[in-house]
């Protein structure tokens, strides 16, 4: 064999060990861009539970939003009101069902 082939299978098995080693870092953990480990500011434990706070608070807000609507005359009604009952509504209802999508296993 001539070295240009030796050479050229060294540098194909060193790359070949960098890739493997960049592929079992990046299932053992998440990586960030200066290679430190990334910790969530959420315990996964907790998704549930913040789920399932997030999705109350939601649909009492609309709830509210609904009767709001009801018992008001279309004289009476402000669309600022209406708009900012609708847009916490939605936040709420919005990563509460985020974080019921986490606490079900779903990478999202």
């Amino acid at each position: 064999m001539s070295k240009d082939n030796i050479l050229f299978k060294e540098t194909l098995n060193e790359a070949r060990q960098n890739a493997t080693d960049i592929v079992s870092e990046a299932k053992f953990g998440l990586v960030g861009f200066l290679g430190n480990d990334l910790n969530p500011p959420v315990s996964e434990s907790t998704f549930l539970l913040i789920a399932l706070v997030l999705l109350t608070v939601g649909l009492w807000v609309m709830a509210y939003f609904f009767v709001y609507e009801v018992t008001t005359t279309k004289f009476s009604r402000s669309i600022l009101k209406e708009l900012s009952i609708a847009l916490v509504s939605s936040l709420f209802m919005g990563y509460g069902s985020l974080f019921l999508l986490l606490s079900s296993g779903v990478s999202v």
